[in-house]
């Protein structure tokens, strides 16, 4: 159970619980995958991938604040693209990103790779899956890294399939974009005799506050929008004139740099 405090200053204290993913995690894992895939999610095998996440009985942790049957309030597993590329959900998974990031030879060259074991020992590819509901604290985030890479190394030990050489993390981004007919088509043709006004590039924010510091530590990295643009936000158009476009940011993170990143992320949020 988890155990509930309320301060003097009425703040009311969670103390959160972590678990390994189970069935009955079902429909709150598919809902967290939908979140990261937003309107494209259509294009993907959710519920397959869903089966994948929740059946893995060696990697994974939720997050929970009532007992392992409750419902997750995060999650953080990892999937191993390689030795289940032949899969459906797998290989349609890879497709959209490629397709997504194919302006991007180096992140196309490194997910293709992923359709084929590499000879010379397991050179993998992982896409890391990190969600979470909008109101959790970014402080779950590194004990949910430090186990996962604990569980990957008992899985090594096990001589599980789990020796991978790149970690792909799919980040929710957004910017800010003014309400006018121009950013509502960016590709519209200009009248004659005007020339098109140089745009300062839009800042990109992240949904999670952990993936600034991925950021840095990535080594290839791709934006992309998706495939059936949503609508601009007007949630903050009551305040200033301006809406939210939101995103997608693929990250590439070599096996190396795991560690480094993992101990950021400790003395960022945890310090």
């Amino acid at each position: 159970m988890a155990d509930l405090q309320v301060d003097e200053n009425g703040t009311v204290n969670v103390e959160f619980e972590f678990f390994d993913p189970r069935e009955g995690d079902f429909h709150t894992v598919k809902r967290f995958l939908a979140q990261l895939f937003g309107p494209d999610q259509e294009l993907l095998a959710l519920s397959a991938l869903t089966d994948m996440v929740v059946g893995q009985k060696l990697l994974g942790t939720c997050v929970k604040v009532d007992g392992s049957e409750s419902d997750p309030y995060a999650i953080l597993t990892v999937l191993n693209l390689t030795e289940h590329a032949a899969q459906p959900h797998v290989h349609g998974l890879i497709d959209y990103l490629v397709d997504r990031c194919r302006k991007n030879q180096a992140v196309v060259d490194v997910l293709n790779g992923a359709r084929q074991r590499q000879p010379g020992g397991w050179k993998d590819v992982a896409f890391l899956f990190n969600e979470r509901l909008i109101n959790m604290p970014v402080q779950v985030v590194p004990p949910m890294f430090k186990m996962l890479t604990e569980e990957i190394q008992w899985a090594l030990d096990d001589h599980e399939p789990y020796q991978f050489e790149w970690y792909a993390l799919l980040s929710k981004t957004y910017r800010e974009v003014a309400p006018t007919a121009d950013d509502d088509m960016p590709d519209a043709p200009l009248p004659q005799g005007k020339k098109k006004k140089n745009k300062k590039e839009p800042i990109v924010y992240h949904y999670h506050a952990e993936d600034e510091i991925v950021d840095q530590f990535a080594d290839i990295k791709q934006d992309f929008q998706f495939s059936k643009p949503p609508p601009v936000a007007d949630a903050m158009r009551a305040f200033q004139e301006s809406g939210i476009a939101p995103a997608r940011r693929l990250y590439l993170i070599r096996r190396e740099k795991m560690p480094a990143l993992m101990a950021a992320l400790e003395k960022a949020i945890c310090a």
